[in-house]
């Protein structure tokens, strides 16, 4: 990714940041102006959001792969397989 992709994807997830009502109002700007509370409130906000956001990616892999087992030779397509693999 060339500087202005870096740059770009940066104002983008500064906009989200602050637009969250969870981070808008921080009061600090760099991680040393931050205290004890401040890190404790941050590590609960990034557990939330990397548990939704793994459930979401694990939802559109199993979407992907819905109809591959012609490409396969198989019966079952991956989505079905990945299934089936997690409930035994």
């Amino acid at each position: 990714m060339n500087a202005d992709g870096i740059s770009y994807k940066h104002e983008l997830l500064s906009r989200q940041f602050h637009a969250d009502p969870e981070t808008a109002n921080w009061p600090w700007r760099n991680l040393q102006e931050a205290t004890k509370a401040d890190y404790e409130h941050m590590g609960r906000v990034y557990e939330k959001r990397v548990t939704e956001e793994t459930y979401n990616t694990w939802i559109k892999l199993l979407n992907a792969q819905k109809g591959q087992h012609a490409q396969l030779g198989q019966n079952l397509d991956l989505s079905e397989h990945g299934l089936q693999t997690a409930s035994r």
